[in-house]
């Protein structure tokens, strides 16, 4: 998977342990590629027996890769696989008219609770956004892309230092004047993956019919939040009155093995 600022390719170690390997495109990435390692080392440090810290890479290694007919060093972080990754973008491209809601509740419940232990630490992911997201047959969902992050701590005027140029309309004006960061980038960014997810429109928000009009709603609503615990809680409400208490959904990409989860996870 490439991106602005890496590409990202599943590897291998010495002894044969998967581990995903992150690489910058250029040296000049070097100050991205070493927030995304403090930003990560600081997340799983003491994470208090979370289970949302499962859905956050670990960091193994920082490190600088010279790879063959390419003198300059560019810096790379390892990180700890957790079995095949989707990314919603490529999920989307599998569906092309979207994935059903139930398919897309329990992506999202998993984004909210990964979003909700990162604000709690302090910290503005700042891209959350279908290349970021991925589906992990072991654990659901883990939120990667954690270069644009910042720590948006009370008084501080930290802003996102960059912006991925394919989803550059996606962002809250904010980001592009560079205001001050804050958990309400995310839950914006996040609204707009998941009506993308969903097949719909993420400019204007529109779903397709067939999706239920509370989901839309809740959405809505959280465009404009900057609460990812609330908005969980709130989003639990949604599903019980829909489909009843939470059961074990699962999902299938086209050509692979069937994942999903248990509610009891």
């Amino acid at each position: 998977v490439l991106d602005d600022l890496a590409g990202t390719y599943l590897c291998t170690d010495t002894t044969g342990v998967p581990v995903v390997l992150r690489v910058a495109h250029q040296l000049s990435g070097e100050d991205l590629m070493r927030a995304e390692a403090d930003v990560l080392t600081h997340l799983h440090r003491d994470p208090g027996g979370d289970e949302a810290a499962a859905f956050i890479p670990e960091l193994l290694e920082h490190f600088y890769f010279t790879e063959a007919g390419r003198p300059e060093p560019r810096p790379a972080n390892a990180l700890a696989a957790r079995g095949e990754l989707f990314t919603l973008a490529e999920v989307r491209q599998a569906y092309p008219h979207g994935v059903g809601p139930k398919d897309f509740a329990w992506v999202w419940r998993r984004v909210l609770a990964a979003l909700a232990f990162a604000h709690g630490r302090g910290v503005v992911h700042g891209a959350v956004l279908p290349p970021n997201i991925l589906i992990n047959a072991g654990h659901a969902v883990q939120l990667s892309g954690w270069p644009y992050a910042v720590c948006a701590e009370a008084g501080t005027t930290a802003h996102v230092p960059a912006v991925d140029s394919r989803y550059r309309d996606w962002y809250p004006p904010g980001v592009l004047g560079r205001e001050p960061a804050h958990a309400g980038v995310d839950m914006a960014l996040a609204a707009r993956t998941m009506v993308f997810l969903l097949g719909g429109d993420p400019l204007a928000g529109t779903l397709p019919r067939g999706v239920p009009p509370a989901v839309g709603a809740h959405l809505k609503a959280c465009a404009s939040s900057r609460g990812a615990l609330l908005a969980l809680r709130s989003f639990d409400g949604v599903i019980e009155r829909l489909w009843g208490p939470r059961t074990y959904h699962p999902f299938t990409m086209p050509g692979r093995a069937e994942f999903g989860y248990r509610a009891s996870e």
